[in-house]
């Protein structure tokens, strides 16, 4: 009977093992944490031009071994099998007003992705109030390449950086004074 016992939980421990191999998991839900810079622009007609740079937080969302998406493989020349991480990279700041910009496409920006990675640019939209100022979140997304098939370390983040991301948005401060302008 004992050795019945053994042989079975020997014959699970190698088959949980050899598993293993095939899947990656995101270990300690990897998440990276700044405090962005805003630089008002400033602007007119009641309207500032806001830039942020870098991040309030960049979580990773999934992690897998092989090519990267095709669109992203293609734009950077990576046709190998890599390991790498997808993340979410987010910015929350507190604003008076603000105009809802959308989906951007920002090319010459140094934004993220879109969340389909078809191009790049960021989410931007008010959540809720906070302190009597909405609470502005802008969201993108970010690919990490840690290694090649090979085991090489490649330590590339696609498109930018998290600390060199730039979010780009309007702050209305008149509405009235927007009603008039034709």
């Amino acid at each position: 009977m004992n050795k019945g016992l053994f042989l079975c939980g020997l014959f699970i421990a190698l088959f949980l093992a050899g598993c293993g191999d095939d899947e990656v998991k995101i270990a300690n839900q990897m998440t990276l944490y700044s405090r962005p810079d805003t630089i008002h622009l400033g602007g007119d007609l009641g309207m500032d031009s806001i830039l942020v740079k870098g991040f309030t937080a960049c979580e990773a969302y999934d992690a897998k071994w092989g090519t990267l998406p095709e669109v992203v493989a293609r734009e950077f020349d990576m046709n190998a099998s890599y390991l790498y991480f997808s993340y979410e990279a987010r910015v929350v700041l507190l604003e008076d007003s603000i105009y809802d910009i959308g989906i951007g496409h920002f090319l010459d920006e140094k934004a993220g992705f879109s969340e389909d990675l078809s191009s790049h640019g960021f989410v931007i939209s008010t959540f809720g109030v906070q302190k009597d100022k909405k609470q502005v979140l802008a969201c993108t997304y970010l690919i990490y390449v840690e290694k090649n098939s090979d085991g090489e370390k490649i330590d590339r983040w696609l498109p930018v950086r998290p600390e060199e991301l730039q979010w780009r948005y309007l702050r209305i401060e008149d509405f009235d004074q927007l009603k008039n302008i034709e």
